[in-house]
């Protein structure tokens, strides 16, 4: 199998998907590659009649974990039940466009990893190398090009390379934040970065923040989480001490002057401290500050 796409949906039916109207769209172009189409909840779906008339071209599979299962363990489940020379990461809501379609088919055998160019409202987000927006992975990075997680291309041999090293694709302490970013964090520490191919991409709904938005208590425990097992894993402890110090310092001010608070300190310091998502450790949930 060349490529086998993966499809994570939550809260919506396989008809709802934009990801799954545009595969099937473009089922000529992929014609006998696999689709996983993966539902995480919160409820059972059961109308797969939609896809009989592309049984000739695609084969599919369907899987559910309605318990909204951590994202690394529902990506790394996948890449590990199949087999292919390329496996394709899409979230349910990616408006996936010919160009992007016709350059992942006409990827040379030996690339190792591709990432798209995402787009959101027709502004440029991803990928990002030193904080801007990139079209072209640098040959000799000096820190981590990141991106999101939708439309990923991961190469068998680069899944054999990190099973190899880290006996896991993605890192299983990330639940649903950071879970893109740690994988990209191991490409830069295994000097993989150079290797990153950017192609052709798409629009794709953002989770950033407008001005005008307020911050959920979730999302908030959600990405201070992520910071923290961030400076926990994949940065010095200077850098994580100094980063953790300038937290505390800006909700303080933040406090002050009745501003919102972004992070939340004692949940990032007590990620840092646990080094894992609460939802796999036996420590409670911390509150928010």
């Amino acid at each position: 199998m060349r490529f086998t796409f993966f499809v994570l949906l939550y809260n919506k039916n396989y008809n709802e998907s934009k990801t799954v109207t545009r595969l099937l769209e473009f089922s000529n172009i992929i014609k006998g590659s696999k689709v996983v189409l993966w539902n995480n909840g919160p409820n059972f779906l059961y109308e797969v009649g939609v896809f009989e008339p592309y049984s000739d071209k695609l084969s599919f599979e369907f899987k559910e974990t309605v318990n909204n299962e951590s994202l690394s363990k529902i990506y790394n489940a996948f890449i590990k039940e199949n087999n292919s020379d390329f496996y394709v990461i899409l979230d349910d809501d990616s408006d996936l466009t010919l160009d992007y379609i016709t350059e992942l088919v006409e990827l040379e055998e030996k690339c190792l990893i591709a990432t798209p160019i995402i787009s959101d409202n027709n502004n440029f987000h991803y990928p990002v190398y030193q904080g801007k927006v990139v079209d072209k992975a640098p040959k000799f990075a000096s820190e981590p090009l990141f991106s999101i997680g939708s439309g990923l291309v991961i190469s068998h041999e680069l899944k054999l390379f990190f099973l190899k090293t880290y006996g896991e694709v993605f890192d299983e302490r990330f639940y649903f934040y950071g879970v893109d970013t740690s994988f990209f964090y191991r490409l830069f520490l295994n000097k993989l970065t150079g290797e990153i191919k950017v192609i052709n991409g798409f629009e794709h709904s953002l989770s950033k923040l407008s001005k005008s938005q307020s911050l959920s208590k979730f999302r908030k425990l959600e990405r201070s989480y992520d910071w923290g097992m961030q400076l926990r894993w994949y940065c010095g402890f200077g850098v994580a001490i100094k980063s953790l110090t300038s937290l505390c310092l800006k909700n303080f001010l933040r406090t002050v002057f009745k501003q919102q608070k972004l992070l939340s300190f004692r949940a990032t310091f007590s990620a840092y401290v646990k080094g894992t998502h609460y939802k796999n450790t036996r420590y409670k949930k911390v509150s928010i500050d």
